[in-house]
C-alpha cells in the first residue's frame, strides 16, 4: 500500500483527500504546514507528497524546494487553487500538478500516472520506443484542461 502525504493548511480539504485516498487504497499522512511537512519527509519512507506550495505556512515553494532536493526524495504532485501556467518556474520543480476541485479524480489519476512513473524508473523498465504519456485533466474554473505526465 503506497503511503502518501498530503500537505494543505485547510482541515477540511485533508479530510476529504484523506478519505478519498484511502477508500482508493492508500495509506495517507497529514501535515497541516510546510514546516511539519518537511519534517514528515525527513522522517519517513513516502512514496509520493502531495502539496500546496502557495498556502499559508508553506513560505511559497521553499518548502518544494527542499523535498525535490533531498536525496531520495518523493515525488511530489502540486495539488493547489492557483492554476499554473505551462511556463511557471515552479512547475518544473513537481512531477505533476493538479487544480484543486471538489472532484478528486484528476488527483488520483495524477498520482497514479506519477506513481507508475516512480516504479518504472527505480526497476529500470524502460520501453523500447521511448516512454508513454497519459494525459492527466485538471480543473480551472470548471474548465477541465489536460497536460501530460510522462509515464
Amino acid at each position: 500500500m503506497p503511503t502518501l502525504l498530503i500537505a494543505e493548511t485547510r482541515k477540511n480539504q485533508r479530510a476529504l483527500c484523506q478519505m478519498e485516498l484511502e477508500e482508493a487504497g492508500y495509506r495517507v499522512i497529514e501535515a497541516e504546514n510546510g514546516r511539519e511537512a518537511l519534517r514528515v519527509v525527513r522522517e519517513m519512507r513516502l512514496d509520493l507528497v502531495i502539496l500546496d506550495p502557495f498556502g499559508q505556512g508553506f513560505e511559497r515553494v521553499q518548502v518544494l524546494r527542499e523535498i525535490k532536493e533531498m536525496d531520495a526524495g518523493p515525488p511530489v504532485v502540486i495539488y493547489t487553487g492557483y492554476a499554473l501556467h505551462p511556463d511557471d518556474p515552479y512547475r518544473h520543480l513537481a512531477d505533476a500538478w493538479v487544480t484543486k476541485s471538489s472532484d478528486l479524480a484528476p488527483l488520483k489519476q495524477a498520482i497514479e500516472g506519477v506513481l507508475h512513473q516512480k516504479i518504472n524508473e527505480t526497476s529500470g523498465v524502460h520501453e523500447a520506443e521511448g516512454r508513454g504519456y497519459a494525459d492527466i485533466p485538471h480543473h480551472s474554473r470548471g474548465v477541465i484542461q489536460w497536460h501530460s505526465v510522462t509515464i
